[in-house]
């Protein structure tokens, strides 16, 4: 736990060093830079901590519960007008239930690209400005750890597909004034498809240093997603996300858009 703590701090701290620099003046620093950025609107920022269980069975048949817990922080760059590309890392730390095995937090990576299909503005009556949207998500998942409690190692890789339907309800007409505070809410919900491979090894005392390796399968692979965004600003924004399969996984963003 005080390793996932400190994952998170670093993510901040990180993230914070990047930010200031472009809107603050230190004190020291000399008058004019090597380069300066007069646009820097294709990239975002954000930091997540997500929490939750999945149904998991080996090849013996045996269903169990798998506690999941990842915290992140992601780049993400339009290359696009509707296409956006992301780069993650961060630490991972899972828990199989029926052995009561947990593995120490590790490095995870992801990357993954998002495309808007359909944009529709409902511009009245005026009292529903809103814009509604269809986009679909492509992401890698990737992560290897320790299991402290039998000397062996898992590793586990995720493919996810979501497709998402959005409906982002602002306070006054989107783009007429970006200094209100909320700027809108947003809404989504959508089906995923989630393909989750887990390689689990055990070292064998006793027998010359051997290892017994067993895959491990999701239960489902599709679910429901659903969620909000609140966009405390027209930059920023603070984040929640269910992934529903047969048990639900949590996720808490704050995100920050250039």
């Amino acid at each position: 736990m005080r390793k996932s703590f400190r994952s998170v701090f670093c993510f901040a701290f990180v993230i914070a060093i990047a930010v200031l620099p472009a809107t603050a003046q230190w004190a020291d620093s000399p008058e004019h830079s090597l380069t300066t950025s007069d646009d820097l609107s294709c990239l975002g920022l954000s930091i997540t901590g997500e929490d939750g269980d999945r149904e998991i069975s080996d090849s013996t048949g045996l269903v169990q519960d798998m506690e999941l817990r990842n915290y992140y922080a992601l780049v993400s760059c339009d290359i696009l007008p509707w296409l956006s590309i992301n780069l993650g890392g961060g630490q991972s730390e899972l828990r199989l239930n029926v052995a009561n095995e947990h593995s120490d937090g590790d490095t995870l990576f992801t990357t993954g690209v998002r495309a808007n299909l359909w944009d529709y503005e409902v511009k009245d009556p005026s009292f529903f400005v809103s814009r509604l949207q269809m986009h679909l998500n492509l992401s890698y998942w990737d992560s290897e750890a320790d299991m402290p409690n039998n000397g062996g190692t898992i590793e586990w890789n995720e493919k996810r597909a979501e497709l998402i339907f959005s409906a982002e309800r602002f306070v006054i007409h989107p783009g007429t004034d970006h200094t209100v505070y909320p700027y809108s809410l947003l809404l989504f919900a959508g089906p995923v498809y989630s393909n989750l491979d887990i390689d689990a090894s055990k070292s064998l005392s006793g027998n010359n240093g051997n290892t017994l390796t067993s895959s491990i399968d999701e239960e489902e692979e599709l679910g429901l997603i659903a969620g909000g965004d609140l966009f405390i600003s027209f930059n920023l924004s603070l984040g929640y996300e269910a992934r529903i399969f047969s048990s639900a996984l949590h996720k808490v963003t704050l995100a920050y858009h250039f």
